[in-house]
């Protein structure tokens, strides 16, 4: 059973619906009478600002009070977010622990989540405060590295609130569907559906059955989606809009089917197309 929450927190729109998915989350146990501790960590990036940088002679001077006056202003920044986090939690009676670090996002990230559960943040979250080729590359390699579950939600959020496994059969799909299971998340979303997607019509309904009777021995009730296509990304889209997706469950890494649409060459793609929020272990 979940027990704990850790939410990286920065100044995008990403982290402020990321927060409110995870104030739903900790309200949607309290009301099963379960309690579910929430942290949020705010990380300046450190590293980043002072990275090196090719400078003219003589433009040392200059850099050191570049980066200090960046650092000054990320600090503003994620003390401000933190703040308005705090109270927006006071707000829903949500207890929370604010924490604030300085240092390698990804590596303070999966530090603290070592004591954690579960890590809900936003997909293009990225602790620079602007917008650039890497945003979203932090959470992809958290994820990937999997230091813990991950909720990933989009920047707004979406109409449905239903769960949408996403099943092929394999160990990494299997993974997320038993921790979402274990760590009684079908507490926070209404209807449960499952959706294989496979060239063999009939290899997809086994594959959607398989998932059906695991979730039946947990008491969790299921309607099954299996699609016949090559088009595992844009069938999984698909469907999640005819059945009001709320979140996609789904496997995180590997080498084919969904595993490798999301970290293989189609990884940007998904993460700008779907507008739902992504469940991986």
């Amino acid at each position: 059973m979940l027990k704990s929450i850790l939410f990286p927190i920065d100044a995008s729109e990403a982290s402020n619906y990321a927060g409110e998915s995870a104030i739903h989350i900790c309200k949607s146990f309290a009301a099963h009478k379960e309690s579910v501790a929430l942290t949020t960590l705010g990380v300046v990036d450190r590293p980043g600002i002072e990275k090196p940088e090719p400078t003219p002679m003589g433009g040392g001077g200059f850099k050191e009070k570049r980066d200090h006056a960046l650092l000054e202003d990320a600090r503003q920044k994620i003390g401000h977010a933190l703040d308005t986090f705090k109270k927006r939690c006071n707000q829903a009676d949500t207890d929370v622990e604010i924490k604030s670090q300085e240092g390698d996002p990804e590596e303070l990230i999966q530090e603290a989540a070592l004591l954690h559960d579960m890590i809900v943040i936003g997909k293009n979250t990225n602790f620079h405060f602007e917008t650039t080729e890497e945003t979203g590359l932090t959470v992809g390699r958290l994820v990937k590295g999997h230091p813990r579950p991950a909720l990933i939600t989009p920047t707004e959020p979406t109409e449905g609130q239903n769960v949408l496994l996403a099943y092929d059969g394999s160990i990494p799909c299997s993974h997320s569907i038993h921790f979402w299971v274990l760590l009684g998340l079908h507490h926070a979303g209404s209807e449960v559906h499952i959706t294989s997607v496979d060239r063999d019509h009939q290899r997809a309904i086994g594959l959607c059955e398989e998932a059906r009777l695991f979730l039946s021995r947990h008491g969790v009730k299921a309607r099954v989606h299996p699609v016949e296509s090559s088009d595992v990304v844009g069938s999984i889209l698909n469907t999640a809009g005819k059945v009001s997706t709320g979140t996609i469950v789904m496997g995180a890494y590997g080498t084919g089917g969904l595993k490798a649409a999301f970290f293989g060459s189609t990884t940007k793609e998904l993460y700008d197309a779907s507008p739902y929020s992504l469940f991986m272990a």
